[in-house]
């Protein structure tokens, strides 16, 4: 039989291969541009140096903001998947507390409900302190991509490298499966072009999943806070060191005090609920007339209009 903890890490699986998922999706993105950028530098040709960077600026600036678009459609279409991802645990803990056709009906449009919101909240910017929208984080992070790959283009000319040279430059330097030779790179540029952007993708479907959790278990009227999970990738851990993650670890937070995950968090949540069967006694005793204020309040704040 299936427990409510099985359902949580269910779902938590689940996410771990969205996000397996989504980073190779992300890798093939920065291959097909290192690929295309090779090409297109490497049968570039100009009456001058002038005339040819203006021309390599431009190939630059056509394949990236092909690549931001991918990009944003991307992550998008994954933090919705991740927020359904995360109402599953909640559908479960419904569904085996009632089968009642009128209240089942009130929770799956809670949980529906609470998913759009919170995809909107994230896509649109309403999530963070700074009330940036995605599709901003994503042109500052292709921005920065295209400035590296337009300084390395400059430098790497003006040293002398001809058309093939460059070419294998830009490949080796924006092709994440590649390395980057140190001469070819100044100050000021990032030594993984990728890295920005994955970082931006797998926070961004680890918020979806956590904003869905904790907003689901604040419109739940059995729950009782949520509890934090320390990955057992955790990344600082594994480096003998410690951070803020390891002090949460285990921690039971009210709705509105969960601490916000860090960019590239590992950790996950889990909404702490009454006992499966003590809410079906007390759920049916109410049906049948029992006063219960927590769920009259619930009723009047849900109920389909």
């Amino acid at each position: 039989m299936t427990t409510y903890h099985d359902a949580v890490l269910k779902a938590r699986k689940k996410f771990l291969k969205l996000n397996k998922t989504q980073e190779k999706e992300l890798l093939r993105l920065y291959k097909e541009l290192a690929s295309q950028l090779s090409n297109d530098i490497a049968t570039c040709r100009t009456s001058s140096q002038d005339a040819y960077l203006r021309k390599l600026n431009e190939i630059v600036e056509v394949n990236i903001n092909q690549l931001n678009s991918q990009l944003s459609a991307m992550v998008k279409a994954n933090i919705e998947t991740s927020s359904q991802i995360a109402s599953t645990v909640e559908n479960f803990y419904y569904k085996a507390i009632t089968d009642d056709i009128a209240l089942s009906t009130m929770f799956n449009n809670m949980v529906l409900n609470t998913s759009r919101k919170t995809v909107l909240k994230l896509i649109q910017g309403g999530y963070y302190k700074d009330g940036i929208t995605l599709d901003k984080r994503i042109w500052n992070v292709t921005r920065k991509n295209a400035k590296d790959i337009d300084t390395l283009i400059k430098v790497n000319v003006l040293r002398g490298a001809n058309a093939r040279t460059l070419a294998k430059q830009v490949d080796n330097y924006v092709n994440p499966l590649k390395r980057t030779e140190a001469k070819t790179i100044v100050s000021g540029m990032s030594s993984k072009v990728s890295y920005q952007a994955q970082r931006l993708a797998r926070t961004s479907i680890t918020h979806s999943f956590a904003e869905t959790t904790i907003e689901n278990a604040k419109n739940n009227p059995f729950s009782k806070g949520i509890k934090w999970h320390l990955s057992p990738q955790h990344s600082i851990r594994m480096h003998g060191k410690t951070d803020e993650c390891d002090e949460y670890d285990g921690r039971t937070f009210k709705f509105n005090e969960v601490p916000l995950q860090h960019p590239n968090c590992g950790c996950y949540f889990e909404d702490v609920i009454e006992d499966i069967d003590k809410v079906i006694k007390e759920l049916k005793e109410w049906s049948n007339g029992k006063p219960n204020s927590k769920l009259d309040e619930w009723y009047e704040k849900y109920k389909i209009k």
